[in-house]
């Protein structure tokens, strides 16, 4: 003990010149800064047939056809969507396009011939968007907008039992065509989306986009037909349901700092 004094004068100069420890949070409880990165763009894809959309109108011209037994037709469609965004801190830029082609049949018994159906819809929207909630690791985001719907009928007759001469196509009651029914409507939309991975922490970042949402039509468009005018044309508003997953691939914009 008689040299504690002499060793604690030698460590003076040390203790003196020591910095105090910076204490560090751990990583794993530590909340990101959700600022750091304060902008984004991105591009949004769906893994195959992912959206499924239900149609609440039409219903004037699906009434109208299946009292002429046509039917049945498909008031669901599963759509490939594909999009691009843009963020701006909890403000959503999105336009997002949609579609694929459905088939339905009719196959009356007892029959010679049979009434087909074919049908493909295509949408289109712009979307704002804001993000409620704002988790660590999921996002709530409440998005509104406008876009443009197209859905075609097309109607056919067909003989099962004959053959089709492809040199005499004309002169074969094997097929017989419809002029195709469209319908163009400019629509409003409303939905809810919640993002798995949508707070980034990282310059790129991959995120998976789960929606539920409304489209509702803007007016009562008469159905049209293609080269021909059409009589007792009905008005229909349209309107889906749809549920959707897709993906959003993004890059991220650290925020400059001051």
């Amino acid at each position: 003990m008689k040299y504690l004094p002499a060793l604690i004068l030698l460590l003076l100069p040390v203790l003196a010149g020591a910095q105090p420890l910076e204490v560090v949070p751990d990583s794993a409880s530590a909340l990101p800064d959700p600022n750091r990165y304060a902008t984004s763009i991105y591009v949004i894809a769906s893994a195959g047939p992912s959206v499924v959309a239900v149609h609440s109108g039409y219903g004037n011209m699906h009434r109208l056809l299946e009292a002429q037994g046509v039917r049945p037709l498909f008031r669901d469609r599963t759509l490939y969507q594909l999009g691009f965004g843009a963020r701006l801190q909890r403000w959503y830029l999105e336009f997002l396009i949609a579609g694929a082609p459905s088939w339905a049949g009719e196959y009356p018994a007892a029959s010679p011939t049979r009434l087909d159906v074919d049908t493909d819809f295509f949408r289109a929207n712009l979307n704002l968007g804001y993000a409620l909630i704002q988790g660590r690791n999921d996002v709530w985001i409440m998005r509104g907008g406008v876009g443009m719907t197209e859905y075609f009928i097309r109607v056919f007759e067909v003989a099962p039992g004959q053959s089709l001469d492809l040199a005499n196509i004309g002169a074969s009651p094997a097929w017989r065509m419809w002029p195709a029914f469209s319908h163009y409507s400019g629509v409003g939309n409303v939905s809810i989306d919640w993002q798995r991975g949508g707070r980034p922490k990282r310059n790129i970042s991959v995120m998976t986009n789960v929606c539920l949402g409304y489209q509702f039509g803007l007016g009562r468009p008469q159905w049209q037909a293609s080269d021909i005018p059409l009589l007792n044309a009905p008005a229909d508003r349209a309107g889906s349901v749809y549920v959707g997953l897709d993906i959003r691939i993004a890059r991220n914009f650290e925020r400059k700092q001051n």
